[in-house]
């Protein structure tokens, strides 16, 4: 799929359903979106076989350069820092894993996070 660069307001965050980025990470459905971009449940796959369920954040913004990028992500790398520190039990009860982070050359600059898949609802039906 060849993607011209859109606007954040303009692009259809559903229409990324079914591509795989970074050939790992296959967007499988889209959940929900907010002031960042979408989230999607995901697939991580080695090989074209599925490894294990996982959330992909995806943004909305595209040509982002490195360093707004690193800017935005710094908060995502003190958290892997930090859940590297703690046993699994502390990190499990209120953290959600991240397990990949960067930016998507294929499809316009965008950046992406990957998470662990926490099965429930999204924050706007809870508030």
């Amino acid at each position: 799929m060849l993607l011209t660069p859109q606007s954040p307001d303009t692009v259809d965050m559903k229409s990324f359903v079914g591509m795989t980025i970074r050939e790992s990470y296959l967007l499988r459905d889209y959940i929900s979106q907010g002031n960042f971009g979408a989230v999607y449940k995901s697939e991580q796959q080695f090989l074209g076989v599925p490894v294990r369920r996982v959330a992909v954040k995806l943004s909305k913004a595209a040509q982002v350069d490195l360093k707004t990028a690193k800017d935005i992500f710094a908060d995502a790398f003190l958290l892997a820092e930090a859940m590297d520190e703690m046993d699994d039990a502390q990190a499990r009860t209120n953290l959600v894993h991240v397990y990949d982070v960067g930016l998507i050359k294929e499809l316009d600059n965008r950046m992406f996070v990957v998470m662990e898949y926490i099965q429930g609802t999204d924050l706007d039906r809870q508030f």
